[in-house]
């Protein structure tokens, strides 16, 4: 699983009020700064608020609090509030410090923080929620009549109030108000969100309710939960407090997983903060937190012996530039970008170096950071090669290319990198290499505002943590592999992805928005496409693999094999999902849901003789089925499969399709709810 993208998640916890450094850690007289990777977990038992170290797993800075309070944190900011007393006190944690207590005047309820800092309380009586800024109160907002609670979530980093009489959550700052899920009317629930994306969960009973507030569609999971707590969503995951355990459902893949946070029936508080999720058992030593891809247990009690060194921070190495001793190898100037250029060579003619670009040459090793100030263009086998932890090269908006053609048997690589870890490649062009990026058995790499030109563009080989934000992959024509990724983890952000061939292999790969537009992509591990424009002659993911592939555009998708979960998107070119009988689909098995498919169709078959098991196809509109269309002669859904098999076909609406609304087996699921103007086969259609 790769790291939970969140920042802000309000935590109210029973913790203890005295300020007073960890013995050896802090001075009172000496500022803490912020720590990012860092929360403030109490523990009521020691009367203790820790600062703890998501890194390290320990402590580092510790206050001592009344009993009484309750801490909310987030965006940097830690607050005390007393509900029965209706005070709020800030921390300054930065002198291990509390200010003057701000009073409210009246009982207090829960209390979030936003994603500009800005903490809210709920004050019952009023049935208002209360805003507090650089420790001042502001004018309150009000909600709904006065009751007993007054849920408050975070929802895109806006503050929202649940109005139980309206059924509605209301924007707290101007944020667009949203109706409650018809599945909580009338029942108790616990309420959280996500500061990024516009996204609600609930929990009620044993189910799970998430809502997308801008697409009012809902998803209910059914969770195998004793005693669940506040949900808390986190990217593509919602973690929900049961117990001493935490339930962790994957909104693309269906699954749900249980890790335990503590042997026993604990009260969990589970928050999300600068990218990492917290849990913590306040009446106990048990704390957990998401880091690196894995949860990692924390140690709330006790101080370093003294035997125990504080990290030494690594020397910043000056540039050096180690340019490979190859006769053949000449860099010939590119344009000018400023600085002077070379004068003639000493004894007259024959081929000479450029000056360095910004100190880089062609078959430079970077062992600190990098920039070129011109344009670079390299002939020989190599461009240049990262060789140290915590380097970046910054391209400052010039072009690395290849001038070609290489030596016989060479593969000239524009930037490489071996065995490294956070390292950054941005800002700028590399092309005409026969590879232009290639990344080995290496970790945190990102890269940003690249383009990628040639016939082949980025490989990444055992790379865990690859991150491509605003990337562009691709060639002048399509001849070319766009993207090779092999057992490694990688996020593509808004980047673009064009090519013959592109894979992941052994891989976790998971895009969100950008697009993808290729004649084949292969996968042979989870794949996720979130709000992505998908054009892909044949995606083929190999059995066992997961394609999750929601909120975007499909312009075409030929997808044999795997287990696919198409939810929520606009589809307006062919769209056909090849399945394989045999497979054990866990996690509830295929499904296409919500989608809007527009002048195109659905086509569903198998890949191979046996009956298909637990496949959804529920609430797709489809407009407009052309006459031909992959497998269908013009039905808006066609499926194609042995009779009997476990396919639910419900809710779904067809319009103005040339054939039937939807062919469907003898046996399949009807659920209900489908209509069509041109008749149905195998369901009944209103």
């Amino acid at each position: 699983m790769r790291k939970l993208r969140a920042r802000v998640c309000a935590a109210a916890v029973m913790v203890a009020v005295v300020a007073v450094p960890l013995a050896g850690r802090a001075d009172p007289s000496t500022e803490l700064p912020h720590v990012s990777a860092s929360a403030w977990l109490p523990s009521i038992g020691t009367g203790t608020l820790v600062r703890t170290n998501a890194t390290r797993g320990e402590p580092d800075a510790e206050l001592k609090l009344p009993a009484d309070a309750l801490v909310v944190q987030g965006a940097g900011h830690v607050v005390l509030f007393d509900r029965a007393a209706g005070t709020a006190t800030p921390v300054d944690t930065a002198l291990l410090r509390y200010g003057a207590a701000v009073p409210f005047g009246e009982p207090l309820g829960e209390a979030v923080v936003d994603g500009r800092g800005t903490i809210w309380f709920a004050v019952l009586g009023r049935g208002a929620v209360v805003p507090m800024r650089a420790g001042v109160a502001g004018p309150a907002v009000t909600v709904t009549r006065g009751g007993d609670t007054l849920p408050l979530v975070v929802v895109a980093g806006r503050a929202m109030a649940v109005d139980a009489t309206t059924q509605s959550l209301v924007g707290l700052d101007g944020a667009a108000a949203a109706p409650l899920p018809a599945e909580l009317a009338g029942r108790p629930f616990h309420a959280g969100g996500s500061t990024d994306q516009r996204v609600a969960a609930f929990v009620t009973g044993s189910r799970l309710v998430v809502s997308w507030l801008d697409t009012r569609t809902t998803e209910v999971v059914d969770l195998p939960a004793r005693r669940p707590g506040r949900p808390v969503v986190a990217g593509h995951r919602v973690i929900v407090p049961d117990g001493g355990r935490l339930l962790v459902h994957d909104l693309d893949t269906g699954a749900t997983e249980a890790v335990t946070v503590a042997d026993r029936p604990a009260t969990l508080d589970v928050f999300a903060q600068d990218g990492l999720v917290w849990a913590n058992a306040p009446d106990g030593p048990e704390a957990m937190v998401w880091v690196d891809d894995a949860w990692r247990r924390i140690r709330k009690y006790g101080t370093r012996s003294a035997s125990t060194k504080a990290p030494r921070p690594r020397p910043t190495p000056s540039t050096t530039v180690r340019p490979e001793p190859s006769p053949s190898e000449r860099e010939t100037p590119g344009p000018s970008v400023g600085g002077p250029q070379a004068g003639p060579s000493p004894g007259g003619g024959g081929p000479r170096p450029s000056p360095a670009a910004g100190g880089l040459r062609c078959g430079g090793v970077l062992t600190a950071d990098g920039a070129l100030d011109r344009d670079l263009r390299c002939s020989g086998t190599a461009g240049i090669t990262i060789a140290a932890d915590g380097v970046t090269l910054d391209l400052r908006g010039h072009t690395l290319s290849f001038a070609g053609p290489p030596p016989a048997g060479a593969e000239p690589i524009g930037v490489a990198a071996r065995a490294v870890r956070d390292v950054q490649i941005r800002n700028g062009v590399v092309t005409g290499f026969l590879r232009q990026v290639e990344l080995r058995d290496s970790r945190d790499v990102t890269l940003t505002d690249v383009r990628l030109k040639g016939n082949r563009g980025l490989r990444a080989v055992a790379v865990s943590g690859l991150r491509l934000s605003g990337v562009s992959i691709g060639p002048e024509g399509r001849n070319s592999h766009a993207l090779t990724v092999t057992e490694s983890t990688v996020d593509v952000q808004e980047s673009s992805i064009v090519g013959d061939n592109s894979g992941c292999f052994l891989s976790t790969c998971r895009f969100v928005g950008g697009n993808l537009s290729v004649d084949l992509f292969e996968a042979t591990g989870p794949l996720t496409m979130r709000g992505t424009t998908v054009w892909c002659k044949v995606c083929h993911v190999h059995d066992g693999g997961t394609a999750v592939i929601r909120d975007g555009e499909i312009r075409r998708l030929n997808m044999p094999g795997g287990l696919p979960r198409i939810v929520g998107n606009r589809i307006t070119g062919p769209l056909r999902l090849g399945l394989n009988p045999d497979s054990p689909y866990p996690n509830g098995g295929p499904a296409v849901e919500r989608n809007d498919i527009v002048g195109s169709a659905l086509v569903v078959d198998a890949q191979s003789a046996g009956r298909m098991r637990g496949m959804r196809i529920v609430g797709n509109t489809v407009s407009g089925a052309p006459g031909q269309n992959f497998y269908s002669s013009g039905e808006g859904i066609r499926i194609d499969v042995p009779e009997g098999s476990d396919i639910l076909v419900a809710g779904n609406t067809v319009r103005n399709s040339r054939g039937y609304g939807i062919s469907a087996p003898q046996g399949v699921l009807d659920g209900g709810g489908n209509t069509s103007d041109t008749g149905c086969v195998g369901v009944r259609c209103g």
